[in-house]
């Protein structure tokens, strides 16, 4: 991933002026064709960080996209997420088609039951980077996505009523086409080894201190207990896997975080190391010269020189 230094996309006025295409109807609330996107947009985009949730089904089409540093290849009928405060980049073929939106918690006034916010949707709240729909599915959202594109052409205020309407729509297929994906992957998970469910459940804490949300277990321990292992039983078998103790993959992947943070916001250090649940900035520092062999005010001067 390229180094830069941008600043959070606040909203999908600043956003579109970014990528290069027209502004949004809503400050609040955009939708767009990716076919018609593709005249103007940049098909390789250098890393941002957004500032509002993204809900995209790609029709058709190929590419990689990014999400805080970790690619992902999409292709035809996939849907994926971003959420406020990743870290996304893509480089993509000139032929996608379908449609996306963004959208904010102050667009989300008529909340699906039982999700009050949109961090709640499980979509969001899990960092799914993407699922596979299957033709039908794609086919049911497209038509929803191409009503959606129609009503841009109504009256503001016709527009924003039937947007939201047409939004939960969307978003209560994508819990259920969410639900049965999630469905496939447990039955796959059991065949899983304890240390691999510990490196995704490590990776998914991680991400979400490094997006801001609230903290949770993140010791060797407390995932011991998750995972349903002993701590003893765990260090073993992550060692083996990983050739690293718990601790120290833990340690590696805050400090994974602490890069993209360093490189991709103006935050303070003393900011990022509390955001990733370090209590001791000074603490924060000697773990990341460690992992990474200069000191964070190094690293981060080293990306503006470059």
């Amino acid at each position: 991933m390229p180094s830069t230094q941008l600043s959070l996309l606040t909203d999908s006025e600043v956003y579109n002026r970014h990528i290069g295409i027209s502004p949004p109807r809503l400050q609040d609330f955009d939708v767009r064709s990716f076919s018609d996107n593709m005249a103007t947009v940049t098909l390789q985009m250098s890393p941002f960080r957004l500032g509002f949730y993204q809900f995209a089904l790609l029709e058709a089409g190929s590419g990689t996209v990014g999400q805080d540093g970790k690619a992902q290849a999409f292709s035809n009928y996939t849907l994926f997420f971003n959420v406020p405060g990743q870290i996304i980049y893509w480089d993509i073929s000139p032929d996608w088609r379908g449609y996306y939106f963004n959208l904010s918690e102050s667009f989300y006034t008529v909340p699906l039951e039982g999700f009050p916010r949109l961090a709640a949707l499980p979509f969001f709240a899990n960092f799914t980077p993407g699922i596979r729909l299957l033709k039908p599915e794609a086919e049911q959202l497209t038509g929803l996505f191409s009503q959606l594109v129609a009503a841009r052409e109504l009256p503001t205020t016709h527009f924003h009523a039937i947007s939201k309407g047409l939004v939960n729509g969307i978003l209560a297929y994508g819990l259920r086409y969410y639900a049965r994906y999630v469905s496939e992957e447990a039955v796959a998970a059991t065949d899983q080894s304890p240390a691999a469910r510990f490196v995704a459940l490590a990776r998914k804490r991680v991400t979400a201190l490094s997006l801001g949300l609230p903290a949770q277990p993140l010791t060797p321990g407390q995932l011991a207990e998750e995972l349903f292992v002993s701590p003893q039983h765990l260090s073993a078998v992550v060692k083996e896997a990983t050739g690293r103790t718990p601790t120290v993959y833990l340690q590696e992947t805050l400090m994974q975080e602490a890069q993209k943070l360093l490189r991709a916001t103006s935050l303070p250090i003393s900011t990022i190391a509390d955001q990733l649940a370090f209590t001791d900035p000074s603490y924060f520092s000697r773990v990341f010269k460690k992992v990474v062999g200069k000191s964070p005010a190094a690293y981060r001067q080293e990306g503006l020189a470059s």
